[in-house]
């Protein structure tokens, strides 16, 4: 096993919700073009981190052919930077990108100070920068999207209904 040159970029993905194993919903990142557009790219690292333990992340991305650089929880960012700094003997100094949907993604991105991106927007990226092509939607399945979005059809400042039994 070879030690993997020191990156110039890593970009993070969270799992549930952020990454689309199946074509399926097309606000999502598409995992596979989006795993082997960036493996093109020179010293750039891909990995996921989830609230999942990383046996079970290392599982559902194998199910996909899906070979990460490196897989984490999502308490353990400050972890992977020093042991990177560790292994290189250097501090850690490149970019990193953490494409995830929810606060708490946002959070812990701008806890480890990294560039937090929805997942439209790094879908956005890789396809403004060539590596796939802008996908064409059609009008039965953008309204396939819309019908399964869980707040759609609901008005700002009113409340969410609750099932109370």
């Amino acid at each position: 096993m070879t030690l993997h040159p020191y990156p110039n970029e890593i970009y993070i993905f969270d799992i549930n919700g952020t990454l689309n194993f199946k074509d399926e919903n097309h606000s999502q990142v598409p995992a596979k073009l989006a795993y082997e557009a960036l493996k093109k790219k020179d010293n750039v690292w891909f990995g996921t981190w989830s609230g999942m333990y990383e046996w079970m992340q290392i599982q559902l991305l194998n199910d996909y052919e899906i070979r990460p650089d490196f897989v984490l929880m999502k308490a353990d960012g400050n972890d992977f930077k020093k042991q990177i700094e560790y292994i290189y003997e250097k501090p850690f100094n490149c970019k990193v990108y953490c494409v995830g949907d929810q606060e708490e993604d946002r959070e812990y991105s701008k806890l480890y100070g990294f560039v937090y991106l929805k997942p439209h927007e790094f879908t956005n990226k890789i396809i403004d920068e060539g590596h796939i092509p802008r996908p064409v939607i059609t009008r039965e399945a953008r309204k396939r999207i819309q019908r399964h979005r869980p707040n759609l059809g609901e008005h700002k400042g009113e409340p969410r209904r609750q099932n109370r039994h």
